[in-house]
Parts: structure tokens; C-alpha cells; sequence
């Protein structure tokens, strides 16, 4: 849990809302956020990724798997239900090499990673267009797709 997360927090606290935050990571790498602000599952949930959404019915999902099977469920699950979701590390600085190196060793189905691997999941669920280099938003029936290229990099999908 880095710094993106304590940014949910804070946000939310600022706009008045309470939010419920939860984690799923295999391995507990948590910064910069007090664990008793938010509920953290040391656990993986591949195979399980329906279960867990059925049970806490998220409103927003915040993608930072990387090069994990589990991230393309969870984005069709985000697309099939309507649920806004947010990808980090969707820039180009990193590119080609780098991608392709993390794709190797993972039994995913798709090492030839051509960008960052969320922007290539989306590129493959919505459309092509979002693998060129200028595009910076995108629209289709599902949903609008802004993609922030600046210190996070992130893509907010929202549905529609």
C-alpha cells in the first residue's frame, strides 16, 4: 500500500465521504498508511475474484497488479457489472523492454506486452486506439477512458 492509497484516504476524508478501503496483496508491503485505516487481506484471490466482489460490492476499483491473469478478470468483471475502475503505470516511459522483461516467467497467456500491462489488458477489452502513444482519452458504448500521463500515470475507466 503506497502512497496512491493514502491518497484515497486523505481525499476521501477531505470531501467528507467515508470510504471503504480494501487490499489484496500476497505479500505485506505496506507504507505510508496506519493498516487500522483501512483492511488489509494478505491473501491471493485468484479464482476467487467474483466471490470477493459479490461480498464487498465495490464502487470503484484501483488496479496495480501488473503482469497477472488476475488483472484482466477483474477488469472484465469491472466492465461486465458497470463498476468505475483506475489502472496505474499505464505510461510509455517505461516501454517495450521493461514490459516484456516482467511478462517473462509469468504463464499468462500474453508475454508480448507491448506497453505498460494494464494499457495493453484495456487495448485488448476496449480498443487498439489506446495503444497509441497521443491518445489520452477514449469513448466507446461501455465506457469513457481518460488516461493521465503525468507522475501516476493512471487510466480512469469510467463506465457507463
Amino acid at each position: 500500500m503506497l502512497f496512491r492509497s493514502k491518497a484515497f484516504l486523505e481525499i476521501s476524508r477531505w470531501l467528507g465521504n467515508t470510504l471503504s478501503l480494501h487490499s489484496w496483496d500476497v505479500v505485506d508491503a505496506i507504507r505510508f498508511v496506519d493498516k487500522k485505516e483501512f483492511s488489509f487481506h494478505k491473501e491471493d484471490i485468484t479464482g476467487r475474484e467474483e466471490a470477493e466482489f459479490d461480498k464487498y460490492n465495490p464502487q470503484l476499483v484501483f488496479l496495480d497488479a501488473h503482469v497477472y491473469p488476475m488483472t484482466k478478470k477483474i477488469m472484465q468483471i469491472c466492465i461486465d457489472r458497470k463498476i468505475d475502475f483506475m489502472c496505474h503505470d499505464v505510461s510509455y516511459q517505461i516501454g517495450v523492454v521493461v514490459a516484456g522483461e516482467r511478462s517473462k516467467g509469468f504463464t499468462t497467456g500474453f508475454e508480448k506486452c507491448y506497453a505498460q500491462w494494464e494499457l495493453y489488458i484495456m487495448s485488448e477489452l476496449f480498443s487498439k486506439k489506446l495503444m497509441e502513444k497521443d491518445t489520452t482519452y477514449y469513448e466507446d458504448d461501455r465506457a469513457k477512458i481518460t488516461i493521465l500521463k503525468d507522475l501516476y500515470d493512471l487510466a480512469v475507466v469510467e463506465m457507463k
